[in-house]
């Protein structure tokens, strides 16, 4: 898995409204790991 990460820009986290802060708290754990920008969104922002 950390392959895919190898070389990203950007991590975007997708979730449902209903569980959309543990989008976030991904997000804040993926943004420490490699330094790199990552936020969380609505799966209906993605539709």
């Amino acid at each position: 898995m950390a392959d895919a990460f190898d070389g990203a820009a950007v991590i975007d986290v997708l979730a449902d409204a209903a569980i959309l802060g543990l989008a976030e708290q991904a997000a804040l754990m993926l943004r420490e790991a490699p330094r790199l920008p990552a936020t969380a969104h609505d799966t209906g922002d993605w539709l």
